[in-house]
Parts: structure tokens; sequence; C-alpha cells
């Protein structure tokens, strides 16, 4: 009984240790996918539009950061502004 305990604990640790693995690497690749994505939505915007779009609203506030993870060091290395709509998260 106790070999069989352990050996089901071995197995979720393993188990655990591989899906953390995984975790890592698609948090990793996201940031380089995420970049690319946001790129690929101001070209689209300003193909609609026809001209350079300069602004972007989107939903950021104190609850609500994900803004700051890609999209503001994106707008700020490329000259763009983001406007944030909710600002106080309501």
């Amino acid at each position: 009984m106790l070999y069989l305990e352990i050996s089901i604990a071995a197995v979720l640790i393993i188990i655990n240790g591989l899906l953390a693995m995984s975790e890592l690497a698609i948090v990793s690749s996201r940031r380089s996918r995420l970049k690319a994505m946001i790129e690929e939505w101001w070209r689209q915007a300003e193909a609609r539009l026809g001209r350079r779009v300069f602004s972007n609203q989107v939903q950021y506030s104190i609850a609500h950061r994900a803004p700051e993870d890609d999209l503001l060091p994106y707008a700020q290395q490329s000259g763009r502004l983001v406007i944030a709509y909710s600002p106080l998260a309501q």
C-alpha cells in the first residue's frame, strides 16, 4: 500500500513539473505573439481608415492592467496614444 501511494505521488510530481514547464513556454512565447497581433490590429485599423491611427481607446484601470504588458510599450515605441475608457473600472 505504501509503495502504491509513493508511486502515485511521484507520478503526480512529474506531471506537475511537465505542466509547469509547458506553462512557462506558453507565457514566454505569448509576448512575441501579442506584439505581432497588436501591430496587425493597428495596421488593419489604418487600412480601413485610410490614414495613420494615432490613438486607441482600451479598457485600462487599476482592476484591468493588461495593456501595461504589451499595448502601452508598443504604443510608446511607435508614437501612439492609448486612451483608457474605463479608468474607474466601471
